[in-house]
């Protein structure tokens, strides 16, 4: 299908007037280009190091965003190269699922380059929340329902970190470490932090915060400079933004381990018990903008499912004993979202806008 589609995008006919103009490898390249960039460039930056994992998950995601592209572009310039199959009721349903069925061929050709990614559940639990998002918007539309995912993630990500550290994410677990200014071995024997300590402990976990969003508020306030926003009108913003979420997020690890130190200052080990005290920090995201909280909401929801999916695979025997169905069901899932997430979205203009360059 690849070399089906290289050979007649290349092959195709100078369209007329009438027609938009025929895409090129170069754009296709140009996709490639921006979707390695997005994924090396924030990885890099938070491991402070170009490692070759986070190359070759920089190069599936640039493959998935090329071949998307390039997969669209073919199916649309075959069609119209061949009218008489616009009757044909299949070849319409094509039609109109185009983008979806181009994202999943590219999300099978960054599973291709980077196996690993069937194994990430962590972006498994993202996207299906993100998708129950779009089928169920009205689920999702009071503003306390980010404030109780939340809550409910923050009791489920704090419990694991201090009961089984194995069972979560490790770029989140050290992120959180990071942040928090502590080892996995200070995590595991949390003492109570004392009055005197209170503001020095939360200050260095606010500078820290301010810190890893910092990389990302600078890119945010760039793209916004370049879409046409005023320089103060830009500078504003992002400064608000990086104020708030340092702020969120400092209130969500500084409350996760006081609520950890409390617990482990009156012998709590039980799961039950700990998430009883550590959905407290959940309530942190209050303190964020709020048009920013589902999002929060979605990414640290996606993480405590994560948590649990580890848990149970680690458990059960025959993801243990029969690995390759476990990657095989894994991948088929993710294509699948991915295909339906970018079928939604391909009525969006900014969206049509991308295909159409």
């Amino acid at each position: 299908f690849l070399l089906f589609a290289v050979r007649h995008v290349e092959m195709s006919s100078v369209p007329d007037k009438t027609e938009q103009p025929v895409p090129t490898l170069k754009s296709v390249g140009i996709a490639f280009a921006l979707g390695f960039g997005a994924a090396l460039v924030p990885a890099t930056a938070l491991e402070r190091k170009l490692t070759r994992d986070n190359i070759i998950r920089a190069l599936a995601v640039g493959s998935f965003l090329g071949i998307t592209k390039l997969s669209e572009k073919a199916i649309r310039k075959y069609i119209s190269d061949h009218p008489d199959l616009e009757k044909d009721v299949n070849v319409q349903w094509i039609l109109k699922n185009r983008f979806g069925l181009s994202a999943a061929v590219g999300a099978a050709s960054g599973l291709v380059i980077d196996s690993s990614l069937s194994t990430y559940s962590f972006a498994n639990s993202y996207l299906l929340i993100r998708l129950l998002r779009i089928k169920f918007p009205a689920l999702f539309a009071h503003p306390s329902i980010p404030v109780i995912i939340v809550c409910a993630s923050s009791a489920q990500i704090f419990a694991s970190i201090s009961a089984s550290p194995d069972n979560v994410i490790p770029y989140y677990k050290n992120f959180m470490y990071r942040i928090s200014g502590m080892s996995q071995e200070l995590f595991a024997k949390m003492r109570p932090i004392g009055v005197q300590e209170l503001h020095t402990v939360f200050f260095g976990i606010f500078a820290r915060s301010l810190k890893a969003y910092l990389p990302l508020q600078f890119l945010i306030f760039v793209l916004s400079f370049l879409k046409g926003e005023g320089f103060v009108s830009a500078k504003l913003q992002t400064l608000e933004r990086l104020i708030k979420s340092s702020f969120y997020l400092a209130c969500l690890v500084f409350f996760g381990i006081s609520s950890l130190a409390i617990a482990h200052n009156n012998n709590v080990t039980s799961r039950k018990q700990l998430r009883a005290l550590t959905w407290v920090p959940g309530l942190s995201v209050l303190f964020d903008r709020p048009t920013s909280r589902m999002e929060n909401a979605n990414y640290v929801g996606a993480v405590a499912l994560d948590s649990i999916y580890r848990k149970f695979s680690n458990e059960n025997g025959l993801f243990k004993s029969s690995p390759k169905i476990a990657r095989l069901l894994s991948s088929t899932y993710i294509i699948i979202l991915v295909g339906l997430l970018v079928q939604h979205f391909s009525a969006s203009p900014k969206l049509a806008k991308l295909f159409a360059r």
